[in-house]
């Protein structure tokens, strides 16, 4: 049988995702203790201007929201592949009022997200180092460093 699902929680949201359209989007938390997480879209479909929104999760944890979109939890019965109905830690699924539907796929953690998992970059490096990072990873090769997918926005005129 397939394996259970996991609930989406907001570990699971934040780092990097693309939409259907292209856009990646970076979920983030807004900041200070009690503020609301933001996911913000930056890309093709949108000129070069972002897009921030709030999610928030329904007060009884049943419900992830996005603005108006609500992240489909659960698998439905009227097709083929039921489990693409579902969200998951690596595929989201915002169901809008009016039946539309916005797919986000999991691209890579951003530092918040691998703080949120217990999980650090080598101590001492700046976004700039971690960005350049990728350019050879061979340079740090210890025993027990894995590797994973990750973004870091980077400003253009300190680069």
């Amino acid at each position: 049988g397939a394996a259970p699902r996991r609930r989406v929680r907001k570990a699971d949201l934040l780092g990097c995702w693309m939409d259907g359209a292209g856009d990646t989007v970076m979920v983030s938390s807004g900041g200070g203790p009690g503020e609301s997480t933001v996911a913000t879209l930056v890309g093709p479909s949108r000129n070069d201007v972002s897009l921030t929104m709030r999610l928030w999760q329904a007060d009884d944890g049943s419900a992830w929201h996005c603005d108006d979109a609500v992240l489909a939890d659960a698998a439905c019965t009227f097709v083929a592949s039921p489990e693409l109905c579902a969200s998951s830690p690596d595929r989201l699924r915002w169901v809008f009022p009016d039946g539309s539907v916005s797919i986000w796929l999991w691209k890579a953690f951003t530092l918040e997200a691998l703080a949120e998992r217990g999980l650090a970059p080598p101590e001492g490096l700046s976004v700039k180092a971690l960005a350049q990072l990728g350019e050879d990873p061979q340079e740090i090769s210890e025993p027990g460093v894995e590797w994973v997918p990750m973004c870091v926005l980077v400003d253009e005129s300190e680069a």
